[in-house]
């Protein structure tokens, strides 16, 4: 009886084949985890910031980084951030239905936390020569919004 051999190199080319693949596999939903990690963050930003910004007057609009925020409902949820490269490039916009200068009961205020995501896995944002770079991009705009009643 004759015993069929396979080849000692299919073994080897098959294995760097698969472990390659797995390695991807992990590493995406690695990347997905983290993305959805620091969209939780900014929503509960928002959270904060709408929570101060319904018992706080005068309000002040317009979009304001976490590095130079100074009131009192940027300061809020820049400080739930618990992510320092996402605290690092939020920025905070405050809103409302009614006048921020003077906002009465019953005007909706919304908080809105801008944050970027930026991949840490080498090559796969970039796609190489695969041409995978739109499925997984450098860095991508996140956004969690909060909106309240002014009390």
């Amino acid at each position: 009886m004759k015993i069929l051999r396979r080849p000692k190199g299919q073994t080897v080319i098959e294995t760097a084949l698969i472990i390659t693949l797995l390695l991807m596999l992990f590493f995406g939903i690695a990347e997905i985890a983290r993305a959805w990690w620091i969209k939780g963050q900014l929503n509960n930003a928002a959270r904060v910031g709408v929570r101060v910004a319904i018992v706080t007057s005068p309000l002040t609009g317009g979009d304001i980084n976490c590095a130079s925020a100074t009131d009192a409902v940027r300061a809020a949820a820049c400080n739930s951030i618990s992510s320092a490269d996402v605290k690092n490039t939020a920025v905070v916009t405050v809103g409302s239905s009614g006048s921020l200068e003077e906002p009465q009961s019953g005007d909706e205020i919304t908080v809105t936390v801008i944050g970027t995501f930026t991949s840490v896995v080498p090559g796969l944002s970039t796609g190489g020569n695969t041409g995978w770079g739109s499925l997984f991009p450098a860095s991508k705009g996140l956004a969690g919004v909060s909106v309240m009643r002014h009390e």
